[in-house]
């Protein structure tokens, strides 16, 4: 009885040692319907699950965990807002969870020019462009020719600048000298530096003038895809893996794969005004979700942190156009503005001669992010004399498709900039607009303004506007002037055609007291590339009792080495033509090209196939010449312009290594673009090998040539024929095999411009 009591006791120790014992387990882990990965855990005789804190990490929980420890380790069950089950079997741990409680994803949103990876052209090149124009009357009296020329001039960082006009007729020839600098960009860094003739700036109540001189500033027009404006996003929670399509303004721009948990979507490329965010979400139920956020940039907010500054010391250009080296007092201009936050900009500015002093403060604000503020006040110093300045400027865009705006500026009499045009004592306007959906929409304007002569004005204008026959637009305009002396109103009606294939129809009537004037016109849009465009005019001018008929005629023609352009105008009483040419030099890689005017960027096209088509941003832009090379205008500095050349346009004997390339240019700069195309030509002769000193054709055997790594296989046919479609001329890797026996060679396809190669024997050994 006695060893009986000892073996119970003995027994329930041993099962409590036992039963108080995890045990421990590897189970894969699925978290809110996401596979996390496979685990080792501990389970707990009352199926309680014990993890450690890089457990949780590693699922997505984020701290603090607010979970009681056992043995050092975390218990599920004691985590809030946690729900857990083991499948045994599947050996399965699924976990759910508030998805709040995850560790949140964040996403930027890639820019454009982050995806593709741009070539930058900046070779050192030389382009002039030229636009001759004559006029006469249409009995050929009255000549006039004249002449604008541009000339560009790239030496690595250097750009060199200068253009001239040329006007002759009999009282008059001369030539001038228009403008002229030197640029240096640096675009990683925004910065750049201009010296000789530019235009320069203060800012808000300050001054724009012409200055020779030395101009230093960020500019962000270097590196447009930065995200300069205030960082754009939205947020959310999702409950399981789910995929969220972004919608920016009705347009999907990006569909996204997320993880269960809260999200936020950043760096969204919206421009300023107002716009909406749209996600649609579904989840792994196939549950539709909708989020929507409407949003308003200001146009004058910058990010937080980022800045813009520019600084520019020279003196007046003055008498352009009519003296080539004319210059006055020396000046200095500069403003620096600030992104303090998301939500407030600062500025400074000032501008200072040997007469006046100007400066002056701004902030620019987002309201609730539904509102823009902007405020500006500055001070000015002239002969002793103190003025000050000041504006305000509010836009409010509603939700309701209503936007409101209203500006208020003060000058005091005193109050002076460098120009010292200072005429207005107080003016402010107040704007409205909205839409009335397919009915059109209206905006409507009154300003009012006091001189300090105490002479007032004040304007109101009303414009509607609306879809015409689902594809044109009507508009109807009133607009009414108090001046001084007497009211006037002017009422205009005009309706835009399209007709198809870059034509249009246009019609358009203004009424004012005493006169009427209708035009009617008929248009075609010249291309990008080659093609013709024209415009035929009729107008109407009627004054009280008497009118005058006037027609005018244009017809222009593209070419990839030029424009031409021809008018015919004629009153009843005259006629006038006009006669012009326009186009473009490039002195590039050595060599000179014709080419259609350039205004920015170019690209010489290398392809060395005549013929190839050349695209770009999918429009044509014409054909390679006989050196297989064609400049292609029209290319906006910094951007991604694409240029493509499809395959299918090219003969089909030949292949091309890539069909499209993503270029930008340096500012008013360019470079060679090398498209590489080859020719295939079909190759045969004939194999022979050696056995017994004799040179015997290798019949029937398996034949491998090694093309850029991938291995073509052939056989030879009787007397050691073969044939092989799609090479290029050069050297290939050849091996010849049979009945166990083998030869290695190597191929060579030489240059032809005939389809088909017949290389002769070949005698491997």
């Amino acid at each position: 009885m006695r060893k009986l009591g000892w073996f119970f006791y003995i027994f329930i120790f041993v099962y409590v040692c036992f039963a108080s014992l995890n045990i421990e387990a590897v189970l894969r882990v699925v978290v809110n319907g996401q596979v996390k990965g496979d685990f080792i855990v501990s389970i707990t005789p009352d199926k309680d699950i014990l993890v450690t804190e890089d457990f949780l990490r590693s699922i997505g929980l984020k701290k603090p965990f607010r979970a009681k420890k056992k043995t050092g380790l975390i218990s599920l069950n004691s985590i809030k807002d946690l729900n857990f089950s083991v499948n045994e079997k599947k050996a399965l741990l699924e976990i759910t969870v508030d998805p709040r409680l995850l560790t949140p994803t964040n996403v930027a949103i890639k820019r454009k020019r982050e995806i593709h990876e741009l070539e930058y052209l900046k070779d050192n090149a030389f382009y002039l462009n030229y636009y001759l124009r004559y006029y006469a009357d249409d009995h050929l009296n009255n000549e006039t020719f004249n002449g604008n020329f541009e000339a560009a001039l790239r030496l690595e960082e250097l750009l060199f600048y200068s253009d001239l006009s040329y006007a002759k007729s009999e009282s008059v020839n001369s030539l001038h000298r228009l403008s002229s600098s030197i640029t240096i960009d640096k675009p990683d860094k925004l910065h750049r530096v201009v010296i000789g003739d530019f235009s320069a700036t203060s800012g808000e109540l300050g001054s724009n003038l012409l200055l020779g001189g030395v101009k230093i500033e960020r500019n962000f027009s270097l590196n447009p895809y930065l995200l300069r404006y205030p960082n754009l996003g939205i947020e959310g929670v999702l409950e399981t893996p789910s995929t969220v399509e972004v919608y920016l303004n009705g347009a999907l721009y990006q569909r996204l794969e997320l993880p269960p948990g809260p999200f936020r979507i950043e760096n969204l490329p919206a421009m300023p005004g107002s716009g909406k965010i749209t996600l649609i979400i579904r989840d792994a139920l196939g549950k539709e979700t909708v989020i929507e956020r409407p949003f308003y940039i200001p146009s004058r907010m910058l990010g937080q942190g980022v800045t813009e500054y520019s600084l520019a010391f020279g003196f007046r250009r003055e008498d352009i156009g009519k003296e080539n080296f004319h210059y006055g007092r020396a000046a200095l201009l500069g403003y620096m503005r600030r992104g303090l936050t998301d939500y407030l900009t600062m500025g400074l500015r000032a501008e200072v001669d040997d007469e006046i002093a100007n400066a002056g403060v701004e902030a620019t604000t987002s309201l609730f992010s539904k509102a823009e503020m902007r405020f500006s006040t500055a001070l000015s110093q002239k002969e002793g004399e103190a003025g000050y300045a000041g504006s305000l400027g509010i836009n409010i865009p509603t939700q309701k498709r209503i936007s409101l705006g209203f500006t208020l500026r003060k000058f005091s009499k005193e109050y002076t900039d460098l120009l010292e045009t200072n005429n207005s004592s107080l003016n402010w306007a107040v704007r409205v607009s909205f839409s009335v959906g397919p009915q059109g929409s209206i905006s409507s304007v009154f300003s009012w303004n006091k001189n300090h002569d105490n002479s007032k004005t004040k304007a109101l204008s009303i414009h509607y506007h609306r879809p015409f026959l689902k594809v044109g637009n009507i508009f109807l305009t009133f607009q009414r002037q108090w001046l001084t002396s007497k009211t006037e109103d002017i009422f205009t009606f005009g309706i835009l055609l399209p007709l198809g294939k870059s034509r249009y129809a246009s019609l358009q009537h203004t009424s004012r007291v005493g006169q009427q004037n209708s035009t009617l016109s008929l248009s075609k849009n010249p291309p990008r590339g080659p093609g013709v465009g024209y415009r035929l005019q009729v107008n109407r001018n009627q004054h009280d009792s008497s009118g005058e008929w006037r027609g005018y005629g244009r017809v222009e023609y593209h070419h990839e080495f030029g424009h031409l352009i021809g008018e015919y105008q004629k009153t009843e009483n005259l006629g006038s033509i006009s006669l012009g040419a326009r186009g473009a030099l490039v002195v590039a890689g050595g060599e000179v090209h014709p080419s259609a005017p350039i205004y920015d960027g170019f690209a010489l096209v290398d392809t060395g196939l005549k013929g190839a088509k050349v695209r770009l941003g999918g429009q044509f832009m014409g054909e390679t010449s006989e050196s297989g090379k064609l400049v292609v205008p029209g290319l906006v500095s910094y951007y991604d312009n694409p240029i493509s050349i499809s395959a299918n346009d090219l003969p089909m004997e030949f292949t091309l290594k890539e069909s499209t390339k993503h270029v930008a240019p340096y500012y008013r700069s360019g470079g060679i673009v090398k498209f590489e195309i080859g020719r295939l030509n079909a190759v045969e002769g004939k194999i022979f090998w050696i056995e017994k000193e004799k040179k015997v054709p290798v019949e029937f055997a398996g034949l491998d040539i090694n093309v850029e790594g991938k291995k073509i296989e052939s056989v030879t046919g009787e007397k050691g024929f073969f044939y092989i479609e799609g090479l290029k001329s050069g050297r290939y890797p050849a091996h010849i095999f049979k009945d166990g026996k083998e030869c290695r060679f190597t191929l060579f396809v030489p240059e032809s411009k005939e389809p088909f190669i017949n290389v002769g024997d070949i005698v491997c050994k």
